[in-house]
Formats: C-alpha cells, structure tokens, sequence
C-alpha cells in the first residue's frame, strides 16, 4: 500500500488499524494473561502474529502534584462515611456521542441543587487519590483503560457508562463478564439512555447490590495491584523488544 493510500482522509479507522496489524511482525497489547488471557488467544488466532501483552502499567502516584486540588478534596471527603460516595469523571477526551448534544457541560443551577451531598470539581482533580480514599463506593466511568486500571488497582466498582469509540465497549463487555461492574441500559437501536436508567445502575452498586460486586472487584487487586507481575510483563517485552532488535541488525 502506497503512503498516499495510507494518508488518504477518507480511509476509515478501522481500515487504517487493519492496515497497520497487517503491516506488523507482532503486536503488543497493555493487558496481561491473568485478566484475559482468551482473549489474548483470540487475538493471536485472528492476527495471524504473536500478541504480546506487556502488563497493565499502574501509574505511580506524585505526592508533590497539585497538593492545593487535593487537599481541599480530600477536607470534603474525609466528611463522609466509608463507600457512601459515588465518584464520576468521563475522562479529558470524553465527547457526546452522536445523537447527544451538550450545551452546557454543567447544567446551570446543578451545583446549588447538589450542594452539601455532592462535589462538582471543574478543575484539574487528582483522580487515583480521590479513588483511594475510603469513602469512595463506586465510580460511574466512561470505561478509559487507564481510568479502570486505576479503580481495579483500588478494588473500586464500576459502573459502566461506554463513550462513543468502539473499544470503550469492548472495555465495558469485558468488565461486565468478569463482574466487576454494572453497564447503564441504553436503547440498541440508536445508543441513547435516560435518567432512570442510570440512576438504577447506580442505585444498584450503591445500595442494592454494592457489597457482592465490591467483593469481585476488591479480589481484582490482586492482579491491577499486583507491581511485581506487572513489571515481569513489562521487562520481558523489553527483552523481546532488545532481541528483535538485534536479529534486525543482523539482517
């Protein structure tokens, strides 16, 4: 295929990904044999090439990063009883999917309507810290990878609220099978939802449900939090990576 055709800005996504997998010797993957290792089979299969997964790489934490945001945080949090508070971000790329249209990101009034039960932070927020702290029972998430990893590393429960892209689906399939968390309904012909339906899901972590999906989800640490396996993953991709390397060079 010609760069041209590669450039060509009406190729689609997908037929860019399946050009890129085709084009490749292996592909590696930020997941390990512990979380989905059929899937990681399946991959293999429908490639045709090793699928290499080299771990999930848990972001470390930075005492000195913007103490101030936290600080004033974590005074109102430390006001609240343990798992009583639901924690919602939709990460910094998160956009309407199409048939939702957002005028205004907080609805005028909502913070006075909210206040003294709930917390909306439009500044920069500290999102592992927030999770770590005790009083946090759930987190209604638009399914980012680094986002789960960072709530199954705290054995946090999910609720699944996918954005628009493909692979936050697939994100929230996955997480769904393992029991992890509950996905808010939305109608199969055109993607849309309403506020009964995700009230119910969050209803059903928070109160109805909460304690058995909490126990799935804490037994999750083992793996998310898991450093020393984690980094085994990560250093014999570097292996893999120095020896490929090599028989390049040699070539």
């Amino acid at each position: 295929m010609r760069i041209q055709e590669q450039m060509d800005p009406n190729a689609s996504d997908f037929f860019r990904f399946a050009k890129v997998i085709e084009g490749c010797r292996f592909v590696a993957t930020r997941s390990c044999a512990e979380l989905e290792a059929d899937s990681l089979s399946l991959l293999q299969k429908l490639y045709q090439k090793p699928v290499i997964p080299i771990g999930l790489l848990p972001a470390g934490e930075n005492d000195s990063e913007r103490d101030d945001s936290w600080d004033s945080l974590r005074q109102w949090l430390d006001g609240k009883t343990q798992n009583s508070d639901l924690y919602i971000a939709f990460g910094i790329d998160s956009e309407p999917g199409p048939n939702e249209r957002v005028d205004h990101p907080i609805i005028p009034g909502f913070k006075d309507r909210v206040l003294g039960r709930g917390l909306v932070w439009t500044n920069w927020a500290p999102q592992k810290r927030i999770l770590a702290h005790l009083s946090i029972g759930g987190f209604l998430t638009h399914c980012g990878w680094s986002s789960v990893i960072e709530a199954l590393g705290l054995g946090r429960v999910l609720i699944l609220f996918p954005g628009a892209s493909s692979d936050l689906g697939m994100v929230a399939r996955l997480l769904v099978d393992k029991q992890v968390g509950l996905k808010v309904l939305r109608d199969d012909r055109d993607g849309s939802f309403t506020a009964s339906s995700v009230s119910e899901s969050i209803r059903r972590v928070m109160v109805e449900e909460g304690e058995k999906i909490r126990k799935t989800a804490g037994g999750m640490r083992e793996i998310f939090e898991n450093v020393k396996l984690q980094t085994k993953y990560l250093d014999e991709f570097a292996s893999i990576l120095k020896n490929y390397s090599g028989m390049t060079k040699s070539t």
